[in-house]
């Protein structure tokens, strides 16, 4: 295979897993999963998002392969599976909330728990 057919190959994985992403309730969703699993109550409680936009938003990240699923009696865990995930979500957190940082833009505190959490520190066990 060429490099051009491979380029192009990979250039397709990319937009698709790009596209998936590319939804800022996803991104906050996926925040909150990293470094840890967590059954859709508890994401319901956590974010200012509809149980049903949730149900969407996570069946589409699990169609992906960007999420798995556990079962627990009646609950779901939901965790991320597919570590390019956290890789992007360190990146994104890098490019967008450093870089306004040092632009001293003035961000709640809150806003780091909520958008990334602690848990992304730790992220370079899951890339």
């Amino acid at each position: 295979m060429s490099d051009l057919n491979h380029l192009q190959i990979n250039s397709i994985e990319a937009a698709d897993f790009l596209k998936t992403l590319a939804n800022s309730n996803r991104l906050i969703i996926l925040s909150r999963l990293l470094g840890k699993e967590m059954c859709v109550g508890d994401l319901e409680k956590d974010l200012d998002i509809s149980q049903s936009a949730l149900s969407q938003h996570l069946g589409r990240m699990r169609a992906e392969g960007i999420v798995a699923t556990r079962r627990e009696s009646q609950q779901i865990f939901y965790r991320i599976k597919d570590a390019r995930v956290a890789r992007m979500l360190r990146l994104t957190y890098d490019l967008f909330y450093l870089e306004n940082q040092n632009d001293a833009l003035d961000i709640p505190s809150s806003a780091s728990v909520i958008i990334f959490p602690k848990a992304c520190v730790g992220c370079e066990q899951m890339a």
